[in-house]
């Protein structure tokens, strides 16, 4: 990733929810191995579009399973450049 990397995203999804004892990779399931609740993930969406200066499409929502999809998702996003909106 260029300019994208799991440890700045770590460290936003950090800000939001514990991560004690979890330790972050491209194969980690959101949700399902660190506790993450709909409220958390919202607000963990938030901060990264925050930061990068995008906003999320649903298209990206829905396909958001991975850490790796956020990477991806947030590397497209930045990479084409969409406006706040």
């Amino acid at each position: 990733m260029s300019n994208v990397g799991l440890e700045q995203v770590s460290e936003l999804i950090g800000g939001v929810v514990d991560l004690t004892g979890v330790s972050l990779t491209e194969q980690t399931v959101i949700g399902q191995d660190f506790a993450l609740d709909s409220q958390d993930m919202l607000r963990v969406l938030s901060q990264i579009e925050a930061h990068y200066g995008f906003r999320f499409s649903v298209q990206d929502l829905v396909s958001l399973k991975t850490i790796g999809d956020v990477l991806r998702a947030i590397e497209r996003n930045v990479a084409e450049g969409q406006p706040d909106a």
